[in-house]
């Protein structure tokens, strides 16, 4: 269960985030590039990776759907960025989410940045420093700045959510005006249920990400530029180490998607409460990816800037059939290369059938041995959180006839 990575991409991100530090960059090095955690790329032994929590961007939409306001506990979370209801046209919205979006990138990163400073003088990572190029040449640990490149553990989750609701808000509320404002906000509190489950299917029936749709690619790519830029807008720069520092979010979900949709109640995409967001940071919301693998690629190509991004991840899951005969193992190739032709820097596939994960859930003990791609990581399928089986097991079951 191998991860696709795009070498050119690697090298430009480099270039990008590291060629106008104090200490340089020739192209030399940056083609040096490698892997690092589970999709991020460093340049190998000299780059240091403060930790900087993970923003869950489809709650930043539910608290711009509420004022800033949490439904959950009850808590102004969020500044007040105004009452949708009062709002004349979609710009207003997207305002609002950009305005509670830094909000929390300036909450998160100060936060971070105290965090970072104590750990430095408290719990120093010595024998990470004597590894990390820079450090012992300047007598520096690696969290007080020692190395020579640094990339920031921001690990953005819910992009897509976040750009499928906004989107499904555009589509119903402003522009087919099929429900309004209003109505919306009833049926988000009411998690989609009685009466309003007929507003919940026409969230979840939207336009919606992995279908390469013009509109819905340019909005996804909207929000990951929103995202950038709040993370660089907080006041004191790039980096708590140096302001002089460049520095990006990385953007992929580990398994923390289950855990964040757990505290999200429902969106505009059609999500229930409690439900996971989507995984990764390009991958489709599951069942939503309708128009083939090809338009699924592209979709993700079109999304995020992976040059700008320290990650980007994309998820993809395969009936094993596909991959029997020459044919479908070629056009599996063609595939990948049509992505990274497009400037998408990583893909992995499960090339599992649903049936079997299903019959995993109710008979564990028959698949003790059953192995399903995460994100960077490998896990067995039955010790994952239920939440998490039930993500991988909607996803979308992609055929190439």
């Amino acid at each position: 269960m191998p991860q696709f990575v795009n070498g050119d991409v690697m090298v430009k991100r480099a270039l990008n985030l590291f060629a106008g530090s104090k200490k340089g960059l020739t192209l030399e090095k940056a083609r040096r590039t490698c892997i690092g955690a589970c999709v991020g790329s460093y340049i190998p032994y000299e780059t240091g990776h403060p930790v900087e929590g993970q923003p869950n961007l489809g709650k930043i939409l539910e608290l711009t759907m509420n004022d800033g306001f949490d439904p959950r506990t009850k808590v102004q979370i969020g500044p007040k960025t105004g009452d949708p209801e009062s709002f004349k046209d979609f710009e207003e919205l997207y305002t609002a989410f950009e305005k509670q979006l830094q909000f929390c990138e300036d909450t998160l990163r100060r936060e971070a940045w105290i965090a970072s400073i104590l750990c430095a003088e408290y719990l120093p990572v010595t024998w990470r420093s004597i590894l990390t190029k820079g450090c012992i040449e300047t007598g520096t640990e690696v969290w007080n700045g020692g190395a020579n490149y640094y990339t920031v553990a921001q690990i953005t989750v819910g992009g897509v959510d976040a750009a499928n609701g906004l989107m499904a808000v555009k589509h119903l509320v402003y522009d087919e005006k099929k429900v309004t404002m209003a109505e919306l906000k009833k049926a988000l509190a009411a998690n989609f249920e009685g009466e309003y489950a007929r507003i919940g299917k026409l969230c979840y029936e939207a336009p919606k990400h992995g279908n390469d749709i013009p509109a819905v690619n340019r909005m996804v790519h909207r929000v990951y530029e929103s995202i950038y830029q709040a993370f660089q807008n907080v006041e004191g720069g790039g980096n708590y180490i140096s302001a002089d520092i460049r520095s990006a979010p990385d953007s992929y979900t580990k398994s923390i998607h289950n855990l964040m949709g757990l505290v999200t109640g429902a969106l505009p995409t059609g999500k229930k409460a409690g439900v996971a967001l989507s995984d990764g940071s390009l991958s489709a919301m599951p069942g939503t990816d309708v128009n083939g693998p090809t338009a699924l690629v592209m979709s993700a190509a079109k999304g995020a800037d992976a040059v700008k991004f320290t990650a980007t991840h994309m998820n993809m899951k395969l009936p094993p059939n596909q991959l029997k005969t020459r044919k479908g193992r070629e056009t599996l190739l063609n595939l990948v290369k049509t992505y990274m032709d497009n400037d998408g820097y990583h893909i992995q596939f499960n090339v599992l059938d649903t049936n079997i994960l299903r019959d995993a859930q109710k008979n564990p003990e028959k698949y003790r041995d059953l192995v399903v791609r995460v994100a960077g990581f490998s896990a067995f399928f039955t010790r994952l959180h239920p939440g998490v089986q039930n993500e991988i097991i909607a996803r979308t079951e992609q055929k190439f006839d």
